[in-house]
């Protein structure tokens, strides 16, 4: 399925002008403040953005789209089994209890760590047909549940923004490499065998080498 987006948010000091297309599920690249999350936050209609999106040739809306911040939280005095049943009304779905939310349904929100929140959340979205916008989803997962969520993400449309590629890998998402609000490199990992991740500043994001330097990376 292509996607094309083009994006324009502007802040004081920032400036997001955003133009890209790709097939299929997609990474956003690149490091903190280049423009990722506003990337997600305009395609999912949370910010008032000029451009647009379309995918398959066709104008998209946000509805279409379901976003998942890098934080989620589930609201303190609902339980976790009231709070899917809410989001199974909303959504019109069955909510199913993946990545081990079955373990803690009795738990208020209040008493969840961010990993389990994050992991209630997700079994939430991944339980609707929306495309997906998530915004660092391996953030505060432990590795088993990390493993979990790429794989219940196969065949599935999403684009993720991610300090952390190499778990996507198997997936074959295109990339986007954001840097300054714009798009430096958009490609398919087949296409971008010239570009590596490395580490910067203690993130990995993407780099100039040859080709066969990324043989450990390209599925």
């Amino acid at each position: 399925m292509e996607v094309e987006v083009s994006l324009r948010k502007r802040f004081r000091g920032f400036s997001l002008e955003l133009d890209a297309s790709w097939s299929g599920p997609a990474l956003f690249l690149g490091p903190n403040g280049s423009g990722k999350s506003t990337a997600l936050r305009c395609m999912a209609g949370l910010y008032k953005c000029n451009g647009w999106v379309k995918i398959g040739g066709r104008p998209a809306s946000e509805r279409e789209f379901l976003y998942v911040p890098p934080a989620p939280r589930v609201p303190p005095t609902l339980t976790v089994e009231e709070y899917l049943n809410h989001v199974s009304e909303v959504l019109d779905v069955d909510v199913k209890p993946i990545l081990g939310v079955d373990g803690f349904l009795k738990k208020r929100g209040s008493e969840l760590s961010s990993g389990m929140a994050a992991r209630v959340v997700l079994a939430a979205a991944l339980s609707s047909g929306k495309a997906l916008l998530l915004d660092e989803p391996l953030l505060y997962l432990e590795t088993s549940a990390r493993l979990e969520l790429v794989r219940a993400l196969r065949g599935r449309l999403f684009v993720a923004a991610t300090h952390d590629p190499s778990l996507f890998i198997p997936l074959e998402p295109a990339v986007v490499q954001i840097s300054e609000g714009r798009a430096a490199a958009v490609g398919s990992w087949a296409s971008l065998k010239a570009l590596v991740l490395r580490r910067c500043g203690g993130e990995l994001c993407v780099g100039e080498e040859e080709p066969k330097a990324v043989a450990g990376y390209v599925a």
